[in-house]
């Protein structure tokens, strides 16, 4: 049965704070903070041609006890920033290293390009695949 918010809370931090508290490392954030269950915020503004400067925000969930993409888009739909433009992506954690792996991305209205670059920004700047090999669930 997939998880809900109140059995394991979903941890908000945004990408610069775990770039400056935590050397980008999500395995470090785990550890100091004794979870397994985030919510990675990175807002960014882009000048997109004939549209001027956008916000985007990016609400990427990595999560070892929900065994769904709902639940997760729950909370971050709750905690995003309602003048921004959201794309949320599911990474889950419990299926690293199975052919059951993927990542998850929300349906949108942005290019492919902008959408993969922007997930794939927070997944790089958390060292999340580094993470996922590395990290063992308690």
């Amino acid at each position: 049965m997939a998880a809900t918010a109140g059995e394991n809370p979903i941890n908000l931090i945004a990408l610069a704070e775990l770039r400056d508290e935590y050397g980008s490392s999500l395995a470090a954030f785990f550890d100091k903070e004794q979870t397994e269950d985030v919510l990675i915020q990175f807002a960014v503004e882009v000048d997109v041609s004939g549209k001027g400067n956008q916000l985007y925000e990016v609400m990427l969930g990595v999560t070892y006890n929900y065994l769904m993409a709902e639940p997760v888009a729950n909370v971050a739909e709750q905690l995003a920033d309602p003048a921004a433009i959201p794309l949320f992506a599911w990474v889950p954690a419990h299926l690293f290293g199975t052919d059951e792996f993927s990542v998850y991305v929300s349906e949108h209205e942005l290019g492919e390009n902008l959408a993969h670059g922007l997930i794939g920004e927070v997944i790089r700047e958390a060292q999340i695949e580094q993470t996922l090999a590395n990290h063992k669930a308690k």
